[in-house]
């Protein structure tokens, strides 16, 4: 399962980062090895959708703990995983930035 966390980070960053897609559809379009995994993704998909959390990384941790609660053991995996919403959601503000300081940088420059 963590193998398709990691996935999930580097194909996040090139489809969000680029806006190849909207959040609710890359969540709702990606799939892993794990059936833990595919439907942590998929009502991540819904509450993205349903804009029915403050921000992505509130909908993350909700979505997360719910769905791992009772199916993992390992307290530290559980953590990580709820955790990492915030370096995820992170990662993509950067990255957006980062394209659009390009942009800018880009017009200015003509």
């Amino acid at each position: 399962m963590l193998y398709d966390f990691m996935l999930l980070l580097e194909k996040g960053a090139f489809y969000l980062a680029g806006e190849r897609m909207k959040a609710p559809q890359f969540f709702n379009s990606i799939r892993g090895k794990s059936e833990v995994f595919n439907e942590g993704c998929r009502r991540m998909g819904e509450v993205l959708s349903n804009r029915s959390c403050k921000s992505g990384e509130e909908g993350w941790k909700a979505v997360w703990e719910k769905v791992l609660w009772g199916r993992v053991s390992d307290e530290k995996i559980k953590k990580m995983i709820v955790e990492m919403g915030g370096a995820f959601f992170e990662k993509m503000q950067l990255r957006w930035r980062s394209g659009l300081r390009n942009v800018l940088w880009t017009y200015i420059n003509r």
